[in-house]
């Protein structure tokens, strides 16, 4: 049994925790049956290369540091989602397109219209899932809050892609669901009690944790670390020793 971590928001929690198939999928999957999430990278899965389009992006257990701050810093202040927001972002592709295809080979003006149309597409399908939201799940996407999805999961050779960012421990792991059952939730204290109620609506066993319950487990693994590379530093400080 291995362990992941999977950096978010409480958008997600929309697609997550809902009745029909609760789990964790891949954009590629979603887009596939006409829907799309309230958060992520999305914009990447036009690139036929992208691994989000049948990969759920995560970081290995050894740096669920990396995890945590993408949560907190990236996708947990000021990334809300709404329909007039929604209109605006289109508004300002469109112009953006118009500038960038001028004086462009025709090749590069049908990727730009392509990588628009793509755009537009997600945003039409958020607005049509928007109209079948709970008023709970609107606020959930319009004031989001950071989510670490603990993913502690039996992982076979080959579902796991490991990838080179600025991340580290970036990987991707190929499913197209992780069920609740192999899903712990993290997030801040304060909201404990709004994501159990939630979870209680598809699944009578909420596993819902706050970060502080995360502190010791990263600084144990950063100080086990930190053993290590001294450890490493002294070897290779003797292996130097031996040729005075």
């Amino acid at each position: 049994m291995t362990t992941y971590f999977h950096g978010s928001n409480s958008a997600s929690l929309v697609g997550i925790l809902n009745k029909e198939k609760p789990g964790l999928r891949p954009l590629g999957v979603l887009l596939s049956e006409g829907k799309a999430p309230f958060c992520g990278e999305y914009n990447l899965v036009g690139n036929k290369e992208s691994y989000s389009k049948d990969g759920i992006a995560a970081v290995e257990k050894d740096c669920i540091a990396s995890a945590l701050r993408y949560a907190t810093a990236t996708f947990g202040r000021g990334y809300g989602w709404n329909p007039d927001q929604s209109k605006k972002f289109i508004e300002k592709e469109r112009e953006e397109l118009v500038k960038k295809r001028k004086n462009l080979p025709p090749d590069l003006q049908q990727w730009f219209d392509k990588v628009y149309d793509y755009n537009v597409h997600i945003e039409l399908l958020r607005e049509k899932q928007w109209k079948q939201l709970s008023e709970e799940e609107k606020i959930l996407v319009q004031n989001p809050f950071p989510i670490l999805y603990g993913i502690i999961h039996e992982i076979h050779e080959g579902q796991v892609r490991y990838h080179h960012s600025d991340i580290s421990g970036d990987c991707s792991i190929h499913r197209d669901l992780i069920p609740l059952r192999d899903i712990w939730i993290f997030t801040p204290y304060q909201q404990i009690e709004r994501v159990s109620k939630k979870w209680f609506e598809v699944d009578d066993n909420p596993k819902v944790l706050p970060f502080t319950f995360l502190q010791n487990f990263i600084q144990e693994i950063e100080a086990e670390r930190n053993k290590q590379d001294a450890r490493r530093e002294l070897e290779e400080l003797l292996a130097q020793t031996q040729s005075l």
